[in-house]
């Protein structure tokens, strides 16, 4: 870079006369730094520090230059080309118009419908008996080997199926099921239906609607309606009503009724 010399102070600055000799020189100047810069890329000075201005736009001047000779016939380095060593990577950057693309949309698989939790299926319609159809949600088994409160219509169907008499009631609810089992597993009907299997008298001493009845069936249903109470299994129909006629006559009665627990409300 060419280097130009500070003027000399002169008794002509801020003269007509002085500015047209620095503009003289300012030419001059020019010519010998690029000679190819036209005139009018002159840029004139009106300020009152016209010396320290004057070198500040020649210098300028200057570096325009050496950046325009800068050619890979020359072997010089452009500014422009001054980017970092092999050693790391460069990255251009992106025209401002240019947008980011869109991130890729995805979306998620549906859920499969191959497998059901059975707790929560809807059990399937069946035959339209007390505790089979397909609108409840819940079943107390009564008896069988595995009496219990369930949520899987399948589980009571197998169980049905291996015993035609199986004692079982379906609820609307798990908690009336909960309910209804609880009364009559903590009353001990459980307990009496499986010591009295096979037994065709049920007499209900204590419940709904105490009577003798011909099935464990319809004594739990119409005599305890589901939930707890006293129950017990005879082999004869004369024994259970003898039983149960001094259990009437005795004072205070031994035959209860109880209030209707209303598990269907």
């Amino acid at each position: 870079m060419t280097r130009i010399p500070k003027p000399q102070f002169s008794p002509l600055k801020g003269t007509p006369e002085g500015r047209r000799l620095r503009d003289l020189e300012i030419m001059a100047a020019l010519d010998e730094v690029t000679p190819k810069v036209a005139r009018q890329h002159i840029i004139w000075i009106e300020s009152d520090d016209e010396d320290e201005q004057l070198m500040v736009q020649m210098e300028r001047l200057s570096v325009k230059q050496e950046a325009s000779n800068c050619t890979p016939q020359t072997g010089k380095k452009c500014p422009q080309d001054q980017r970092p060593s092999s050693s790391t990577q460069w990255h251009e950057t992106p025209p401002p118009s240019r947008a980011p693309p869109d991130p890729p949309k995805y979306s998620s698989p549906k859920p499969s419908t191959s497998q059901t939790s059975s707790t929560s299926m809807v059990p399937p319609a069946a035959r339209a008996t007390p505790g089979r159809q397909g609108i409840f949600n819940a079943y107390v088994v009564y008896s069988g080997r595995t009496p219990y409160f369930y949520t899987d219509w399948p589980a009571v169907k197998r169980m049905l199926d291996e015993d035609k008499d199986l004692v079982f009631k379906g609820f609307f609810t798990l908690e009336h099921a909960e309910e209804a089992w609880y009364a009559a597993s903590d009353s001990g009907v459980i307990v009496a239906i499986q010591n009295g299997t096979g037994r065709p008298i049920w007499s209900v001493t204590e419940g709904v609607k105490p009577a003798v009845y011909k099935s464990v069936h319809e004594a739990v249903k119409i005599g305890l309606g589901w939930g707890g109470g006293y129950l017990k299994g005879w082999h004869n129909e004369a024994d259970a009503i003898e039983d149960w006629n001094d259990k009437a006559r005795a004072r205070p009665s031994r035959i209860v009724t109880t209030p209707d627990p209303a598990f269907f409300l």
